[in-house]
């Protein structure tokens, strides 16, 4: 148990650092791209919009693939997408790959939260969530502290490698690390998927979740 809510907390905190790194490393590359600020909000903007767009595709995809799996893809996409931060030459370059970096942002909360629900019994589950969630904030500590340290002593593209870098690697311990619990016999896919489709037909008819 205890080794699988390290893995949960270290995604929570990998995958967000994924989404926090870009701000801070904002005074370095705005003036070597020459961006104006516009530019620099609508960066930040292509991050949550991908963020946006994954958020219901994650649970899905957790549902589908389970919490390992679901955990391990979205470190090491989200580890690629922030490494090749460092190759961007112009404001298009920043959108794509910031748009990137957001898909990965994206799917951090679904597989950690769903992970927490088999590990943790239901009287400790607040407890364990508020845990969990810690890790948003000392991601962007970190990002804050680490990143343009690097970036004085190297450059921000080095920052943004390594710090990809970083989250790839967090992926392969978690594939390492991670022990399935009770989701170790998911239902089969036809099943699963006619699951799916009933609760997605169920959802679309509530009109307060839409609102």
């Amino acid at each position: 148990m205890g080794k699988n809510f390290i893995v949960l907390l270290g995604a929570q905190i990998f995958l967000c650092f994924g989404g926090l790194a870009i701000p801070p490393l904002i005074p370095f590359f705005q003036p070597e791209l020459e961006l104006t600020y516009s530019q620099v909000g609508s960066i930040m903007t292509f991050l949550y919009l991908g963020a946006i767009l994954m958020s219901l595709p994650a649970g899905w995809i957790t549902d589908r693939l389970g919490v390992k799996k679901t955990i391990v893809f979205s470190l090491i996409f989200s580890g690629f997408s922030v490494a090749l931060l460092g190759l961007i030459e112009s404001y298009p370059a920043a959108v794509f790959f910031t748009f990137l970096v957001g898909l990965g942002y994206g799917m951090s909360n679904p597989p950690t939260t769903k992970g927490l629900m088999v590990l943790v019994s239901e009287g400790n589950r607040g407890l364990a969530m508020s845990a969990k969630q810690t890790g948003v904030p000392i991601a962007g500590g970190l990002a804050a502290a680490v990143l343009p340290a690097l970036a004085l002593l190297i450059s921000w593209k080095f920052s943004f490698v390594l710090g990809g870098g970083g989250i790839f690697f967090a992926g392969l311990l978690s594939q390492v690390l991670y022990r399935y619990a009770k989701e170790q016999n998911p239902p089969s896919r036809p099943v699963a998927a006619e699951v799916s489709r009933r609760e997605w037909d169920k959802r679309l008819k509530q009109r307060t979740i839409l609102l």
